[in-house]
């Protein structure tokens, strides 16, 4: 989930959710942002992005979520994050607990299970049918007990793809497109420099446009194929060009698949899903 505000004369005035997330809504993942202790920002000029899923003025976003904000902000030493994975150091202990203090049979039993399976708190709460707030709070008692703890995961990793492309608006809608998807993207607007890039951060896939100053993708691509570092990685054109011509030529030179722009991104993402697989969070 991308979060972006907008600046005018008077401050922050206008506030943009982009992209999807499996996990959190928009509303959310707007909490969350307010209430970090040290958020992190970056401004940009002159950003177009899409599609547009929440557009509204700040103070229409901030004021029904503000009671949410204020209940985040009480439970934020004991919980951290939504995105955390619970664990406990004894489910027969825990399954005893929680069958005191559940609401239900069943809404203990589900709970025990996700626990057992160390599912992050989203998880969990779609599972319970309730919210990530309810059962954070619900949460406190057992926490503080003991019966209940986070998980120390190590963060996965994420396939690492190349776009190859001098247009900015591809490179964000793409970086947009993957990043949520569990990717991370490199942009790289300037041919020359792809071959020092690729040794410093060798990629698991190549998005590459055929039509780019200095060298076209062709004979970028059959350069490539040529390393003996690049070889085995796959490479997809991502082009405006239509023609069977284009796409035999593409084949010839050693790329693995063809895509026409504009894309689709769910389309990029089955198509990107053949040779690497991305890595996704709950």
């Amino acid at each position: 989930m991308n979060i972006y505000a907008v600046f005018g004369k008077q401050g922050m005035s206008h506030c943009q959710c982009y992209g999807s997330s499996s996990s959190a809504s928009p509303q959310e993942a707007l909490v969350h942002c307010l209430i970090l202790s040290q958020p992190k920002f970056q401004l940009e000029r002159n950003l177009t992005v899409y599609p547009i899923l929440i557009s509204a003025g700040i103070k229409d976003v901030v004021v029904p979520v503000k009671d949410a904000i204020n209940r985040w902000l009480k439970i934020r030493k004991q919980v951290a994050s939504p995105l955390q994975r619970l664990s406990s150091p004894s489910l027969s202990a825990l399954e005893r607990r929680v069958s005191t203090v559940s609401p239900s049979a069943a809404w203990a039993s589900t709970f025990v299970w996700a626990v057992s399976q160390q599912q992050s708190l989203y998880q969990t709460a779609h599972k319970l049918n309730t919210d990530t707030l309810s059962l954070s709070e619900w949460l406190i008692p057992l926490l503080a007990e003991g019966n209940v703890s986070f998980a120390t995961v190590k963060p996965p990793v994420r396939p690492l793809v190349a776009c190859i492309d001098d247009s900015n608006a591809v490179q964000r809608k793409v970086k947009l497109t993957l990043e949520a998807a569990g990717y991370n993207v490199i942009g790289i607007t300037e041919p020359a420099r792809v071959l020092t890039t690729f040794v410093r951060q060798r990629p698991a896939l190549i998005l590459m446009d055929i039509t780019m100053p200095e060298i076209n993708g062709y004979d970028l691509c059959k350069m490539l194929k040529q390393s003996a570092l690049l070889k085995d990685v796959p490479v997809v054109m991502l082009t405006g060009r239509e023609g069977l011509t284009d796409r035999l030529r593409a084949r010839a030179v050693g790329a693995s698949d063809y895509m026409t722009k504009p894309f689709d991104p769910q389309q990029l993402l089955t198509l990107l899903g053949k040779y690497v697989a991305a890595t996704t969070t709950a």
